[in-house]
């Protein structure tokens, strides 16, 4: 009874600020229901929405031609509005039937078939959209939900969701009624409460509702709950570092040309990374290798790929961090000799070849060109990253944290005493650091040289450092 008689409610009496600036009146006009209803709470959410999509839009972020999903549409008069005024498509899934034709398919978005029925796959949608749907979820339902819609954005795609947050339990018996920390965990972190110009700090309190409520039905229905009648948070998510995930791992040899025509990021590890704001490079594909796990305490940050060819592996020191970047989900290539240490699922082993020795220079042999062949280490391990890269397909490669300037102490691991890599923790047992920053220059000139002749251009945007071999680029202004 309570729920019908709030449906009744005239949102533009409980606040006409908010009803002006979401543009509730016109999003009313596509409404398919009687009257133009759009049902009591959902008015909250609109407004919220066409205020996000209107700054979205201003920072190009919303386009005409794209492609958008709407988990939960309902009767979707949201679905409506965005579609005529910014030229987007959107789809709309639910799990049942309403008077509305806004509900494009009926079904579970977690159901396989579905999802490949409408070519849902990584790094496929523009972005999804859900209005006061997944509150509706049990919480095991609600995170898969979440993971894959990350999954499946593309990179600069977004989830705008909104979820009821209700305190009190007993409220709606229908939804799973999240506290705020429920939710913020189900989001994995990145959930972001929006208060839009306070116009929303309103809504989200009943206090607004209720006097309006009175002086319509002359009622106190709603004190019994006082204080925490409903509140509700809104978020735009973030998608996930850009990565394909383990469900949908490629073979080896469908990487070739995978990632054709875009733009990646490969991370050394160098002290430089300490300087590098790594989040911005959150909607971007990259490469990390080796140790980068330690720096994974302090960023939110993960590479899209893993590389570790590197015979440190043989110590455990080395092998926790690498194991640690495998268990991140993270698709990963393995030197194959050390294929006992891993049993994960997203592993690519390679074989590999190589050495350490000083030579004047390196030959063309040196590089491979088909890694389902093997790769080659000659210097570091960024060639093997940078092998990989050419070989997906990349058009620009754009280097961090290569500063080669190796001292002639390089510490041992976890020892503290690391000052060439961007952790003390870090090491590189028994190599002398002339003869580091020798190989890898020629390592550097050599991937330069087999990566322009396969029409892809490699920049330094590393923060500082010794390295001269390719064209500088100031890495903040890249974003």
């Amino acid at each position: 009874m309570l729920m019908n008689l709030l449906r009744l409610l005239d949102p533009g009496q409980i606040d006409p600020f908010a009803y002006e600036q979401g543009n509730l009146a016109e999003i009313r006009k596509h409404s398919l229901l009687g009257n133009g209803s759009i049902g009591w709470n959902y008015p909250m959410d609109y407004s919220f929405v066409a205020m996000m999509f209107d700054e979205l839009s201003k920072q190009g972020k919303v386009k005409p031609g794209m492609k958008f999903i709407d988990i939960g549409c309902g009767p979707g008069a949201i679905h409506g509005y965005l579609e005529e005024k910014y030229g987007i498509k959107i789809v709309g899934i639910d799990m049942k039937r309403w008077p509305s034709d806004y509900v494009d398919l009926q079904g579970d978005f977690l159901d396989t078939a579905l999802r490949k029925g409408l070519g849902v796959k990584p790094n496929s949608i523009d972005a999804f959209i859900s209005v006061s749907a997944l509150e509706h979820l049990p919480t095991p339902k609600n995170r898969q939900v979440i993971k894959l819609c990350k999954e499946c954005l593309k990179p600069g795609g977004f989830l705008l969701a909104t979820a009821a947050i209700a305190e009190i339990h007993e409220t709606f018996a229908d939804q799973t009624n999240y506290t705020k920390k429920e939710i913020e965990s189900i989001y994995g972190g990145t959930f972001e409460p929006y208060d839009y110009k306070a116009v929303f700090s309103r809504w989200r309190k009943h206090r607004d509702i209720v006097p309006a409520y009175m002086k319509r039905y002359k009622k106190n229905a709603l004190a019994a709950n006082e204080p925490n009648f409903l509140t509700f948070g809104y978020a735009y998510v973030k998608p996930l570092a850009k990565r394909v995930p383990a469900a949908f791992l490629p073979k080896v040899e469908d990487y070739r040309n995978y990632h054709k025509g875009q733009r990646c990021f490969v991370v050394g590890n160098g002290p430089s990374l300490r300087k590098t704001n790594l989040e911005l490079m959150f909607n971007d594909v990259s490469i990390g290798m080796n140790r980068i796990a330690l720096i994974y305490k302090d960023t939110s940050w993960r590479p899209s790929y893993y590389s570790v060819m590197t015979d440190n592996i043989s110590k455990e020191t080395w092998r926790v961090d690498a194991v640690q970047s495998v268990n991140e989900g993270i698709p990963s290539f393995v030197s194959a000799h050390y294929r006992k240490f891993f049993e994960q699922s997203n592993v690519h082993f390679l074989s590999c070849k190589g050495h350490g020795d000083k030579m004047p220079s390196y030959p063309d042999s040196y590089w491979s060109h088909d890694i389902t062949k093997g790769v080659t280490k000659y210097g570091s391990t960024i060639l093997v990253s940078l092998e990989i890269a050419v070989y997906m397909g990349f058009k620009e490669i754009y280097l961090i944290g290569c500063d080669l300037g190796f001292q002639e102490n390089c510490g041992e691991s976890n020892s503290g005493s690391d000052k060439n890599h961007f952790s003390a923790d870090y090491g590189t047992p028994g190599c002398p650091g002339h003869i580091l920053n020798h190989n890898m220059h020629q390592s550097h000139v050599l991937a330069k040289r087999m990566a322009e002749r396969a029409g892809t251009k490699i920049y330094n945007a590393t923060v500082g450092g010794n390295l001269k071999v390719y064209e500088r680029v100031n890495y903040e202004e890249l974003f």
